[in-house]
């Protein structure tokens, strides 16, 4: 199992799972990044806008031109720390305010590593911030952060309108480091546990799988070794089970098979052996002189009748050879079937007399025409009226009758006589078989003639069915295409 199914079970799904939360969390990752970063944008741009607002009306225009050591700012710093404290507070950022020099000057909560520190923003930095009344970045402005922030800043305005300090929000960006990282870890729990719980329902599914196969597949082994007899379980109704149900069907049929081909070599063997073993005698009889010789003529008659039994036995088996091989060829003819089957009729006459049959042969009409191979028709019938023949009681009735019906032509064969058993109908045309098994009536059979009736017929596109019940009568019929 861990060889096979599971295998590739186990393979696909992890492949398929890996891939699968592997795109998911890129795509997560880069969905939260962004969309994170573009929040933080807005908070820290809309803190130092707010803040801005705050600052002016609670200072006023009270910074005079010349201003330029901000003296009125720094005058205010503890009302001024107080407001950017509350703001800074509520919006979870860093907010303080720097001079024209870059100089931090007031700045709100846990900002104090920032005053007396000596840190300032560098003046190229400031140029920028006080040429530009949206400044947005990312980064750590230039190195007055440890680590990367999104920085937005606002200027202060004097009375006049010109710059003389800003308003600087900045938001640590390791907050999203720790939420992207957080989000990670339970993807890949949920991995885990996914993988986990595809591992059982894989070991689960592909032993369901691989049972009925391992069974199918010791049992071919069984089947090639000669013995039939080994069957699988069954169970539900999926495709599996189809298989499985197909297996056994198919099992039952070579066990069928190997039955009928050891009946069919011990009827053969039996076929042959009689009368090989009669003419041995015969002739060793003449030749030693045991036989008389006013009486060798009567013997090699019998030695006769044993050669053409032999003659039908082989001819039989060559018969078969030739349509499983599709090496017979069909003469196709137009030609008048009641005409066939009279001429057969009538090469039976000696033997309808010895059993005083009661023969009818309706044919309405007179002619009715097939396109056919009459040779092959021919040795149809012949077996057919043969059997119907050598079945039927004493004094029975032996009817044989021919119509066109629609678009083909039905001929079928009545005898009352010794019929067929119903367990034996589904497998009179079956090769090899035999249902006469005690050999009490049908001595000179080999199982292989209606067989070979059977396959004739459907090779000529047609049917050959049978009807009967046991102990009073019999019905073979034979449905042709009408052409």
């Amino acid at each position: 199992m861990f060889k096979s199914v599971f295998i590739k079970y186990l393979t696909a799904f992890l492949v398929i799972t890996i891939v699968g939360f592997s795109f998911l969390a890129a795509i997560l990752n880069a969905a939260v990044r962004i969309d994170h970063l573009e929040d933080l944008e807005r908070r820290v741009e809309s803190a130092a806008r707010y803040t801005q607002g705050r600052l002016q009306r609670e200072l006023g225009f009270n910074f005079g031109r010349h201003d330029t050591t901000f003296s009125c700012l720094s005058q205010s710093i503890d009302a001024l720390h107080d407001i950017i404290l509350v703001i800074s507070d509520f919006k979870d950022l860093r907010i303080f305010i720097v001079d024209s020099t870059g100089v931090p000057l007031v700045v709100g909560a846990n900002q104090g590593e920032f005053i007396n520190s000596g840190e300032t923003i560098s003046e190229q930095i400031m140029l920028s911030i006080l040429d530009d009344h949206d400044f947005i970045t990312r980064g750590t402005l230039g190195d007055f952060f440890q680590v990367d922030h999104v920085i937005s800043a606002k200027n202060l305005l004097c009375e006049d309108g010109s710059v003389i300090a800003a308003v600087v929000a900045a938001a640590d960006l390791a907050a999203m480091s720790v939420m992207v990282d957080s989000m990670m870890r339970t993807i890949i729990t949920a991995c885990v546990f996914v993988m986990m719980t595809g591992l059982v329902a894989c070991l689960l599914i592909s032993e369901k799988l691989s049972t009925p196969l391992k069974d199918m597949s010791r049992a071919a082994k069984s089947f090639a070794t000669g013995k039939f007899d080994t069957r699988v379980a069954v169970s539900g109704r999926d495709e599996i089970a189809e298989l499985a149900m197909a297996f056994n069907n198919m099992a039952q049929s070579l066990s069928e098979l190997e039955d009928m081909r050891r009946s069919f070599v011990a009827n053969v063997s039996h076929d042959l052996r009689t009368p090989m073993t009669s003419i041995a005698g015969f002739v060793d009889g003449i030749l030693n002189g045991a036989i008389p010789p006013e009486k060798q003529s009567h013997y090699l008659g019998l030695v006769t009748l044993e050669i053409k039994r032999l003659s039908r036995l082989v001819t039989s088996l060559m018969d078969i050879s030739r349509l499983e091989s599709g090496d017979r060829k069909f003469n196709m003819k137009r030609h008048d079937i009641c005409g066939v089957a009279s001429r057969v009729l009538l090469s039976f006459e000696e033997k309808i007399e010895s059993k005083a049959l009661d023969v009818a042969f309706e044919m309405p009409g007179g002619r009715i025409f097939v396109t056919a191979d009459s040779d092959a028709i021919h040795q149809v019938l012949q077996n057919l009226v043969e059997n119907a023949v050598k079945f039927a009681r004493e004094d029975g009735e032996l009817r044989i009758k021919v119509a066109k019906q629609d678009n083909e032509v039905a001929l079928s064969i009545f005898n009352h006589g010794v019929g067929i058993a119903p367990e034996d109908l589904p497998r009179v045309f079956d090769r090899f078989y035999k249902a006469d098994k005690s050999r009490g009536l049908n001595k000179d059979g080999t199982g292989l003639g209606l067989f070979i009736a059977k396959t004739i017929v459907e090779a000529h596109g047609g049917t050959l069915s049978v009807r009967s019940r046991e102990g009073e009568w019999c019905e073979f019929t034979m449905r042709l295409p009408a052409k």
